[in-house]
């Protein structure tokens, strides 16, 4: 039996790079980029798990993460408008007790 997801993504802040490295190559069948930091892999191994137990976005809410970013590479906030008040505030949380701020 698969070990639960919980687990998984609470495994991630221990383990090693290179440990990290071999489960990358697992879940995404090609070696990291040799200059990917640590710190940036781990969140990167959290979506990857999350997605495949849960499934991926739907094409609707890729298109709204799309019109989000380019209303943010140009500084507009008019794609902002209806998104829920605590996205508004960039607090973003994982399961598994990672947190995610910018």
């Amino acid at each position: 039996m698969p070990e639960p997801i919980e687990k998984r993504l609470a495994a991630l802040p221990t383990m090693s790079k290179a440990e990290l490295c071999d489960l990358w190559k697992h879940l995404f069948h090609s070696d990291p980029s040799s200059g990917l930091r640590r710190d940036l892999m781990i969140p990167i191994l959290a979506y990857r798990i999350q997605e495949q137990a849960f499934g991926s976005l739907g094409a609707r809410a890729r298109e709204r993460l799309r019109q989000l970013s380019l209303a943010f590479e140009k500084g507009s906030d008019s794609a902002v408008i209806g998104v829920p008040e605590f996205a508004q505030e960039r607090d973003w949380f994982v399961s598994g007790g990672i947190r995610f701020t910018w």
